[in-house]
């Protein structure tokens, strides 16, 4: 298992042995801790699967309708407006991250609802924003973990009892996926992929090995 999967057994043992007191917080005080960016907190919540990242997400949405829902993919942004017109939440904009600018965040919460797989693009996306903090939405069971030994994890979660409610968050995590994104634009020495979805991304990467 690499530095990405070690640094989240890590954070899931710290997460299982705190789980008593953090019963005790509020939802938001989970993400008074994050990793500081370009000037503001960027912070990594985990959950164990891409359906309690959607339930999540509905909470996250419900709880602060201000925050600014951005995404990466096409196919992303297809399959949460349909839940959110499933759960009749219309309203909810989903805006595509190359067409974001720095009026539309400023003050705010920014919920990424994926990661993009190369850092020097989501960095490039950042300047001159000037949010209160980006939560970055993520699961195990998507393609950037699964990359990094994502199902392994999911099979020692739920051997420990974490819930599908819960999501792990630590700084810790975000540096290690930030670690994992420079070691794949290395690999593409500057360069990028096109594509309609995460996987899909992926997937052309494996089709240049």
């Amino acid at each position: 298992m690499d530095l990405l999967g070690l640094t989240l057994l890590s954070s899931i043992k710290i997460r299982l042995s705190c789980l008593k007191y953090l019963h005790t917080m509020s939802f938001w005080d989970l993400f008074k801790k994050g990793a500081s960016g370009p000037g503001f907190p960027l912070i990594d919540l985990v959950w164990i699967s891409e359906a309690a990242k959607k339930r999540g997400f509905l909470q996250l949405i419900r709880e602060q309708p201000e925050a600014v829902v951005v995404t990466w993919f096409d196919q992303t942004r297809d399959l949460f407006e349909e839940l959110l017109l499933q759960e009749q939440l219309p309203e909810v904009p989903i805006q595509r991250a190359q067409m974001t600018s720095s009026e539309d965040v400023e003050g705010k919460t920014v919920l990424f609802l994926e990661h993009y797989p190369l850092l020097s693009r989501e960095h490039r996306i950042f300047t001159g924003w000037k949010p209160a903090q980006v939560l970055f939405l993520t699961a195990l069971d998507e393609p950037l973990f699964s990359r990094f030994g994502g199902e392994r994890l999911v099979n020692l979660v739920q051997q420990l009892g974490l819930e599908e409610t819960e999501n792990l968050e630590h700084p810790m995590i975000t540096k290690s996926i930030s670690r994992a994104q420079r070691k794949l634009d290395e690999a593409l020495k500057g360069g990028d992929i096109l594509a309609e979805s995460q996987a899909e991304w992926f997937e052309k990467l494996g089709n240049r090995s």
